[in-house]
Parts: C-alpha cells; structure tokens; sequence
C-alpha cells in the first residue's frame, strides 16, 4: 500500500504561489481562503498529482 502525507505551511504556500502569479510579494496576513475555496484546490493539486503518478505506471 503506497501513501503519503504532505504538511504544507498555508500561508507561506499561498503566498508563495501569489508571488509566482503577480511577480509582488503578499504578506501572508494579508491571504484570506474560505474552506471551500481550500478544498477546490486541494481537489485540483490531488488531480494533478494523480495524473504525474499515473503517467508513471503508478496508482
């Protein structure tokens, strides 16, 4: 059985990820996400990262 766990610091992923899209740094107080904007893109990061591990023979 293969799995795993990711522990990500939000805040700091979020921002990151701002910076990456506007090329400005967010302070990470500034970031506000409801729960369900939290789990879409969960939804979409768990998709993508099951499409990589399929393309790869696994899953």
């Amino acid at each position: 059985m293969d799995r795993f766990a990711i522990f990500v610091d939000a805040g700091y992923f979020f921002a990151a990820g701002a910076y990456a899209i506007t090329s400005s740094h967010v302070p990470r107080r500034n970031i506000s996400l409801t729960s369900d904007e939290m789990r879409k893109i969960r939804g979409l990061f768990v998709t993508a990262l099951r499409g990589r591990t399929a393309n790869q023979g696994k899953l």
